[in-house]
């Protein structure tokens, strides 16, 4: 009983996927440990974009099937050691520990990409979907989760500025700058 309400407790009950809570948690200890290491660490966070459109046109059963949907193939798409969550609403996070800014973009282009070319099928509705990610790369003392959460944030509002399905990277930990698409 005990283990079921933690894992209630650190688990989205929609998508399965762990929660913002279990996210930092365990992001926190792998962060420091990359750290201690010297290894590099990535942050990506990426939002659904236009899901209130989602919502509006076709029912918010229809949302959280596309919710349900695009967690399972986050989760598919990602490496075993990556630290996958939805970290609230159309919003989810994806940690990438001992990987560099380069290798993250190509993973994650793959998983936009797959994205936009094959709509979510619910009740005989094709619904197209697409996604902006923004990633920032972090090592030693420079990799901590709320740094690397505020710079992968400030990259997502620039891939949504710049037209949105797209992926943009933190410049160091600051500025974000579109990535070649």
């Amino acid at each position: 009983m005990e283990r079921e309400l933690a894992v209630q407790a650190t688990t989205d009950a929609l998508t399965g996927l762990p929660n913002r809570r279990r996210f930092e948690d365990v992001a926190r200890d792998e962060i420091a440990r990359g750290a201690q290491a010297g290894h590099p660490v990535v942050m990506a966070v990426m939002d659904l974009d236009l899901f209130k459109n989602i919502n509006d046109n076709h029912g918010h059963a229809a949302g959280d099937a596309v919710l349900k949907a695009f967690g399972a193939r986050l989760r598919e798409t990602m490496r075993a050691r990556d630290l996958v969550c939805r970290f609230g609403g159309e919003e989810f996070a994806v940690l990438m520990p001992g990987t560099r800014a380069a290798q993250a973009h190509q993973a994650l282009e793959r998983l936009r990409s797959e994205v936009a070319a094959h709509p979510i099928l619910y009740n005989g509705a094709s619904i197209p979907l697409t996604l902006s990610i923004g990633l920032a790369e972090g090592a030693g003392a420079e990799a901590s989760l709320d740094r690397l959460l505020r710079a992968a944030d400030a990259a997502l509002y620039a891939a949504k500025v710049a037209g949105r399905n797209r992926i943009c990277h933190a410049d160091g930990i600051r500025a974000a700058r579109p990535a070649a698409r």
